[in-house]
């Protein structure tokens, strides 16, 4: 669910929301994705393929359909050599009706990753139609993104980047994600859906430096953020770390975690890292993104123990709703407490309309006659659960708490500058506040618009300004002031009050950083203790304070 800068619109109180996310439907089984296997059919406005290359990466992404019905493509890796990823992607795109791909986007430079893309050791480049180079049938039309040129340490590099430069001269754009630039670029795909370069080369959007210890292909690895109308977020990050592990150190996954939440980012569906491996999908990374269904690419032969126990425990932690995968893995882990992930045996669709999502195994492109041996066929809605899980909820005395308060910007003016956060406490329940209020015992009050939800186990951030050095998910105006010193917050649904926080002397209070709740004391009673809050030592845009992010324990 999106509510980050340039990305979305936040709700004003006393104007009624565009979109509300209903309850998920029900049901196991749609009457697509049922039939003859393989099926690359595009559905939807959003179409996206986890395509089963064996335990390599390929995605392909495709935009609504324009006049004519062509769709904008971006393909994103492209397996590896063997099996043949080159001929596997091709086949995806016939079967889906791609003539041509307008962006390529390299993660990083691993042969499971551009094997696909080159034409040696007999492999089938699904870019070139030959060793010279010559643009394919599937060539890329307008970019290809990657972290430029780098000393060729294999053939497939070698083959990789004399092509590109060759591309690069018959006019194809080479945008070279490196140093940090071209982070924050955006690609359209049509119909208000677009992909944009949150992290390469060590960098993280909106970060000046890079992150420390920074010296492997993995840790480099290009991160894309899809995102597009009713808050669907699909994000995928290559072989992107952030765990240490053997000689990576590097941990790049939270600090784009955080970077994202900041912007309002709360994933739908995660593309995880190096293949589920336990350096990769940190607890700190999950935590500040809240996908509800992970995708992990994988063969059930490899030799790497992928996807890791410590990834599943992450998982279950969360807890995320569905983790599907191409393939069974090659993992034994305990049973207790960890996911249980489905298999789809073959490439996995994610079809996005709105605020809704399907999520389908299609079959695998090396048969053409296999059926899955387990069909997966769910949907899921923003916010809202996936195929009949927790649908939002009124909430009750105690499902929410107040988490953060700035009470005295010093950056920016109080009217520009105020804000706060509400959370709620359960990890696997959202809450819909249609109809609550927000009062102090004065006179300041404000109604909440149809349609504000609280993702389950997640905060979303109320502000007097749309621009309070974030995008906030509720813009209140001037009905709501917030004393220095000395005042309250209580919200108030159908007739009870949900919470209630009213700071005086002994609350820590001081200009420029906001009030921030333990996340160790997280039911709302702990936060009438003014020893159970602290002040926010992490600076964003303007103060300090962790708006739409996790706050960091008090110490």
């Amino acid at each position: 669910m999106r509510f980050g800068p340039a990305w979305s619109t936040a709700f004003v109180v006393g104007m009624t929301a565009m979109a509300s996310c209903g309850p998920a439907p029900t049901g196991t089984e749609t009457s697509e994705g049922v039939g003859a296997y393989p099926d690359f059919t595009p559905r939807g406005d959003l179409s996206i393929y986890a395509i089963d290359v064996g335990n390599g990466d390929a995605t392909l992404v495709l935009g609504p359909p324009a006049r004519g019905g062509h769709r904008v493509a971006m393909l994103i890796d492209s397996g590896k050599l063997r099996p043949d990823g080159g001929r596997i992607v091709t086949e995806v795109l016939e079967g889906a009706g791609i003539d041509e791909i307008e962006f390529v986007v390299a993660t990083h430079y691993d042969s499971d990753h551009i094997g696909g893309f080159a034409r040696v050791l007999g492999g089938d480049s699904v870019l070139w139609a030959d060793d010279a180079c010559t643009p394919g049938p599937h060539a890329a039309q307008k970019a290809i993104i990657d972290l430029g040129v780098l000393p060729a340490t294999s053939s497939t590099l070698d083959f990789y980047l004399t092509c590109v430069a060759r591309d690069e001269a018959r006019g194809v754009e080479h945008v070279v994600v490196r140093d940090g630039d071209n982070l924050g670029r955006s690609f359209e795909l049509g119909g208000g859906y677009s992909a944009t370069v949150v992290a390469g080369d060590g960098y993280v959007i909106d970060t000046p430096d890079r992150v420390p210890y920074v010296n492997t292909a993995n840790e480099r690895s290009i991160a894309v953020l899809i995102s597009g109308p009713g808050g669907f977020d699909f994000l995928v990050t290559g072989d992107l770390t952030g765990r240490p592990h053997g000689s990576e150190n590097a941990r790049v996954e939270p600090v784009l975690g955080a970077a994202l939440a900041a912007r309002g980012v709360d994933l739908e569906v995660l593309h995880l890292g190096h293949h589920g491996g336990d350096n990769a999908s940190s607890p700190e990374f999950l935590a500040a993104l809240r996908p509800e269904v992970g995708v992990i690419s994988v063969s059930a032969q490899n030799t790497y123990g992928h996807p890791g126990c410590d990834t599943y425990q992450s998982l279950a932690d969360l807890p995320i709703q569905r983790v599907v995968q191409t393939q069974a893995g090659a993992t034994v882990c305990p049973a207790e407490a960890l996911v249980q992930p489905l298999v789809a045996d073959g490439t996995i669709g994610i079809f996005a309309t709105g605020g809704r999502y399907e999520v389908a195994s299609l079959g695998d492109a090396s048969s053409a006659t296999d059926r899955p041996t387990q069909l997966v066929n769910f949907t899921c809605t923003v916010a809202g659960g996936c195929d009949g899980g927790p649908s939002p909820l009124a909430p009750g005395p105690g499902d929410l708490n107040f988490t953060e308060i700035m009470t005295n910007p010093d950056a920016l003016s109080d009217s520009q500058g105020e804000w706060f956060e509400l959370a709620a406490v359960d990890p696997a329940q959202a809450y819909d506040l249609t109809g609550c209020w927000i009062r102090d015992d004065g006179r300041d009050a404000i109604t909440l618009a149809d349609g504000v939800l609280v993702p389950a186990g997640a905060a979303i951030t109320f502000a007097r300004s749309a621009d309070p050095g974030f995008t906030p998910t509720v813009v209140y105006g001037s009905g709501l002031t917030l004393a220095n010193s000395e005042d309250e917050l209580e919200l108030v649904c159908d007739g009870q009050v949900i919470d209630r926080v009213a700071w005086k002397s002994g609350f820590p209070l001081r200009a420029g950083a906001s009030m921030s709740l333990d996340p160790n004391q997280g039911d709302a009673n702990s936060n009438d203790d003014p020893a159970t809050w602290c002040l926010a030592t992490l600076e964003y845009a303007t103060d300090l304070g962790t708006p739409n992010g996790p706050n960091p324990p008090c110490r």
